[in-house]
């Protein structure tokens, strides 16, 4: 029988994140409309939702959670036999197969991501309330709602909503227990978070980080109990992450999850580098690359494949040492994008809302030349992309200030809420040290949130300092006249 008191209760102390949720869905179901009208798929409906397939990535997630329901096989090869697959990992296709399976349709993915997506804005607000004013929380949350590549991400065939779901539900579960913890919701954190690793990888080593941070956020709790819940949240991660772990070592001798961190640096990071640093195409080297290894002997499995992973920790390493100086100078200036970069542009495209889509601007490619001629020509080119570019930029760029202002006033304050800063601070920077030259608005989303939070209250700590200037000034002149 249902305790309609209880019910009651429940909509009273949670109506700010209800309407949160009902207002996130809202948006993001219309924006879920105009992708389907962009695509030419909104009359008659395309039901089966293949249009929200863009990019290589969402068409081998498909095809693996197919495989999954015809042959019970975690395999991109299009027939038996069906070879193991190691470059991603079974969370999202599971979740894509779970959906397919009832409904036959990818429309009807992103519908679900888009309940999944609104969860997540309450979620974060019931993240930021436990530290900060009812306010502060509204702030964060509706900047979190209406960020772009958010909306579009989570009406199109990609990873990212589903992981944004379960890490913050994992951190909530983590955060929330300040006055009486339990042991049992430490397990289901590492849980969330064991899944969210399932679904992207680069959380795999944030349980470390967890841990500590559990000796700050509950210190005043005997080491006995700390450790108990310390053990419960590892159990809970270990419990998701070790069958595929142990899948990985049958298959591939290799206990990694996968092989994604490490085919970046030699695809992508490496080969980038190096291009740069000889003045050639990034393709062209990209090339070289793969011609480093014998794909014949490596076959059935794939290039990126687990079966490469010694290869690709070989060439790595020796790149690396021959000039770690220059390569870390390199990553660091690449990275910046994570922190910089629009992020419209990439929703833009494949939309078809300009018409200049191959114009490729990266100012961080230019930095690196040092070609300031260019960067000027492309300020007063005058092209859609350089526009959207500009936007962007100056955006993020106001966004990192007042988010470095946060994390000067955590650092001088060092309360409870300004050590939650500093935790999502390391986060971030957590994030951008994982995805590297690779960075993109796309990237950066699981931290987003994080983002605006910091730069609200670094916002609010500038603001204040100026006014106090302001009035020091004036008091000031009045007893000077």
């Amino acid at each position: 029988m249902l305790n309609m008191a209880a019910i009651k209760d429940f909509f009273k102390n949670n109506k700010v994140a209800i309407v949160l949720f009902l207002a996130a869905l809202t948006i993001k179901l219309l924006f879920l409309l105009l992708i389907l009208w962009r695509q030419g798929a909104l009359v008659p409906l395309d039901w089966r939702g293949e249009s929200l397939l863009m990019g290589g990535d969402s068409g081998d997630y498909f095809i693996l959670a197919k495989n999954l329901l015809a042959y019970h096989e975690f395999s991109l090869s299009a027939q038996a036999p069906f070879f193991s697959e190691s470059f991603r990992t079974p969370g999202y296709p599971g979740f894509i197969a779970l959906i397919w399976f009832f409904g036959r349709s990818l429309l009807a993915v992103a519908i679900v991501q888009d309940i999944l997506a609104a969860l997540s804005v309450a979620i974060f607000y019931k993240i930021v309330k436990l530290f900060f004013s009812e306010r502060i929380s509204r702030w964060a949350a509706a900047l979190f709602l209406l960020e772009p590549t958010g909306l579009f991400l989570a009406n199109i065939v990609m990873t990212e909503t589903l992981f944004i779901f379960l890490f913050l539900g994992g951190l909530y579960l983590f955060l929330k227990q300040a006055e009486k913890p339990r042991a049992w919701l430490f397990l289901l954190a590492g849980l969330a978070l064991g899944l969210a690793a399932l679904t992207r990888t680069i959380v795999q080593f944030l349980p470390i980080f967890f841990i500590v941070s559990l000796f700050f956020f509950y210190r005043r709790f005997p080491l006995r109990k700390l450790l108990v819940f310390g053990s419960m949240f590892l159990l809970g991660f270990g419990l998701m992450v070790a069958p595929w772990s142990l899948r990985n070592k049958s298959a591939f001798d290799s206990w990694q999850l996968s092989s994604v961190g490490l085919f970046n640096f030699y695809h992508y990071h490496v080969p980038m580098f190096l291009a740069a640093k000889n003045n050639v195409s990034i393709p062209q080297m990209i090339s070289v690359f793969q011609s480093k290894l014998d794909l014949d002997k490596l076959a059935p499995y794939k290039y990126h494949s687990l079966a490469n992973w010694d290869n690709f920790k070989s060439v790595v390493k020796q790149v690396y040492l021959e000039n770690p100086a220059g390569f870390t100078y390199f990553y660091f200036v690449k990275t910046l994008p994570f922190f910089l970069t629009d992020g419209v542009r990439d929703i833009v495209r494949p939309l078809g809302f300009i018409s200049d889509a191959n114009v490729n601007f990266s100012l961080s490619g230019l930095l690196l030349k040092m070609d300031v001629v260019s960067i000027f020509r492309q300020i007063f080119s005058g092209a859609p992309e350089f526009n959207l570019f500009l936007f962007g930029f100056l955006f993020w760029s106001l966004a990192g200030f007042f988010m470095l202002a946060a994390v000067v006033k955590s650092l001088i304050t060092r309360d409870k809420p300004s050590l939650f800063l500093l935790f999502l601070f390391t986060l971030i920077i957590y994030f951008a040290a994982a995805t590297g030259p690779v960075a993109s608005g796309r990237f950066r989303s699981p931290v987003a949130p994080f983002i605006f939070l910091l730069a609200i209250i670094g916002f609010g700590y500038v603001w204040n300092k100026f006014k106090n200037l302001l009035a020091q000034k004036h008091q000031n002149k009045q007893l000077n006249s």
